[in-house]
């Protein structure tokens, strides 16, 4: 850090002229194709910033929110510059004349070249300079760790395991029924083969459980018992509907985007590829600016619903196919 500091002392330009600050230290063993970000806390939406720059090489980034004094980013930061770091980590031939030329990564290194060429033509270009976050100075780990905990699960809507119907016959049939729950109450057995939910036909198995999430409470449910008997049963379903079954998380750092914190078995989000950790940032091609935009936006949304997702840095688009709400 002896040079950063020094330039901190020194600076050959104002520091207030200095719109983002870049340092590249130990990129030369890209493993896992995954590097490591540091400092995009240090102005708000450096990290959808810098995945869209990521377009260009598709690495894996780790964000992180810790911000230690072992760099030279540390000296910027200091100075309230906005600041990030790249990094492949650590391994045992640091500070160690093993350290050589054969270990290096070169097409490794060559993609993380290209990465911070991007960057730093994106933050050449765009019209907005960035704004250092002094909330970035006491945030760290624990702050990241709160912010991206999962929530419990739920408590199942129906209750029920099943399996496909024997000799490719409609429907499905029950292989489990917990005790207690809303299958339990309204009688529905081990052996049931399920027709229907809710006026719909069980005829994709993938799809039912995105049904029995979506589906208004009474509702009734359509089954063949063992004997040959058909009954339409009236069931309680437990919970609320759910048209998406993903909830999220605000990221005050990250304007416009929202963390996501729970995705529920079966539902369409689990069905869309949608995983916990996940960041949306647009929906059918709109923006938002907080969670209640974002919750307007999904409810007026005809399906399928594509959503701009984030995961590890690299931009994708999902389609949920969401079903229509009671």
């Amino acid at each position: 850090m002896l040079g950063s500091k020094h330039w901190g002392a020194n600076p050959t330009v104002s520091p207030q002229d200095v719109v983002l600050a870049f340092n590249a230290d130990m990129i030369g063993r890209l493993r896992g194709n995954t590097v490591h970000v540091f400092g995009t806390r240090t102005a708000c939406g450096l990290r959808r910033w810098a995945s869209e720059s990521n377009r260009f090489t598709d690495l894996l980034l780790n964000f992180s929110w810790e911000m230690k004094p072992n760099s030279d980013q540390f000296s910027f930061v200091e100075r309230r510059i906005p600041t990030l770091m790249v990094h492949t980590g650590l391994h045992d031939d640091w500070h160690r004349p093993s350290d050589d030329v054969d270990t290096i990564n070169l097409e490794g290194s060559s993609a993380i070249a290209r990465l911070l060429f991007a960057m730093v033509v994106q933050a050449a270009n765009q019209p907005e300079r960035f704004v250092f976050r002094s909330e970035s100075r006491s945030e760290g780990l624990a702050d990241q760790k709160r912010l991206e905990k999962s929530v419990p699960p739920r408590s199942p809507r129906l209750g029920v395991a099943w399996k496909a119907a024997d000799g490719g016959r409609a429907g499905v049939c029950l292989s489990h029924v917990t005790p207690g729950s809303a299958a339990d109450r309204a009688g529905l057995l081990i052996g049931d083969r399920l027709l229907a939910v809710a006026g719909e036909e069980v005829a994709e198995e993938s799809r039912l459980g995105v049904t029995i999430w979506a589906a208004s409470s009474p509702t009734a449910v359509v089954v063949e018992r063992a004997s040959g008997e058909i009954l339409s049963v009236p069931v309680e379903l437990d919970g609320t509907p759910l048209r998406y079954g993903f909830s999220w998380r605000e990221d005050k750092g990250e304007p416009g985007s929202v963390v996501l914190v729970e995705i529920v078995p079966y539902s369409a989000a689990d069905l869309a590829g949608l995983k916990v950790g996940d960041r949306i940032y647009r929906v059918a091609g709109r923006g938002f600016g907080n969670g209640d935009e974002l919750a307007q936006l999904l409810a007026s949304a005809a399906s399928p619903v594509p959503l701009l997702v984030e995961r590890s840095g690299q931009l994708r688009t999902l389609l949920v196919l969401a079903p229509s709400m009671p």
